[in-house]
C-alpha cells in the first residue's frame, strides 16, 4: 500500500449467528413468517435468510452455542420498517425476549437463536446515534426531527408485515417476492 493512501471499510450485507439445532423450526418460522424473509438455502446445518432484498443472515446450527445471556453482548442489528408499530406487534405476538434499554419507546428484542434487533422506522431520523450534534451541516433541530418522526407514526398501518412488503414491492421499492418460490404460500 502506498504511504499516502488511506483504507476505508464498511459493513457488508452478510451476517451469521450460531443457534442450537433444536431451535431450527422456530427460527425458520420467525424469519419467514414474521419478518417475511426468503430462505435462500435450507439444510440441517445452515439456513440463509434474505432480508429486504439485499441483506443475508445465516443461521448456523451447532450444539455448542453461547448462553442467551451472553448473546445479548454480541452486535445488535436494526430492522427498518415503514410501519414499525405493526412490525413490533407481530414480533411480540410471535413471542420473543424483549430487552430493557434506555429507549423505552422502541422494541429491542432477542430473536429465536439469540440475535438481538431493534425496530426503527424506515424514514426515521436516527442522526442522534451518529453524533452529538446531528448530521454534518444539518440545521434541523431536535424539535423538527421529533415532529417529523411523530408525523410518520400517524400514518395508517397495514394489518400485517406481509401487506406492507407487498405494497412496497408494488411501488417498486423492493424486489419481487422470492419467498413464494422457497416456502410456498404464506398463511393469512
Amino acid at each position: 500500500m502506498d504511504p499516502g493512501m488511506t483504507t476505508t471499510a464498511s459493513i457488508g450485507n452478510h451476517a451469521k449467528f450460531t443457534a442450537r439445532p433444536v431451535d431450527r423450526e422456530r427460527i425458520r418460522r420467525f424469519y419467514q413468517d414474521v419478518l417475511g424473509c426468503a430462505i435462500t438455502k435450507r439444510s440441517n446445518e445452515v439456513d440463509f435468510f434474505m432480508l429486504g432484498g439485499d441483506f443475508f443472515i445465516a443461521a448456523i446450527y451447532e450444539d455448542r452455542v453461547l448462553p442467551e445471556e451472553e448473546q445479548v453482548k454480541a452486535i445488535w442489528l436494526e430492522l427498518r420498517s415503514d410501519y414499525p408499530a405493526a412490525l413490533s406487534a407481530e414480533i411480540r405476538a410471535f413471542g420473543v425476549t424483549e430487552l430493557d434499554t434506555w429507549e423505552k419507546d422502541r422494541l429491542y428484542f432477542q430473536a429465536p437463536g439469540g440475535q438481538v434487533f431493534r425496530v426503527v422506522g424506515a424514514d426515521e431520523d436516527l442522526s442522534r446515534f451518529e453524533s452529538c450534534d446531528g448530521p454534518a451541516g444539518s440545521s434541523t433541530s431536535a424539535d423538527e426531527r421529533h415532529r417529523s418522526a411523530s408525523a410518520m407514526s400517524s400514518r395508517p398501518a397495514p394489518t400485517s408485515l406481509h401487506q406492507q412488503q407487498d405494497s412496497r414491492r408494488n411501488n417498486g421499492e423492493l424486489p419481487g417476492r422470492l419467498e413464494a418460490q422457497n416456502r410456498g404460500p404464506r398463511k393469512p
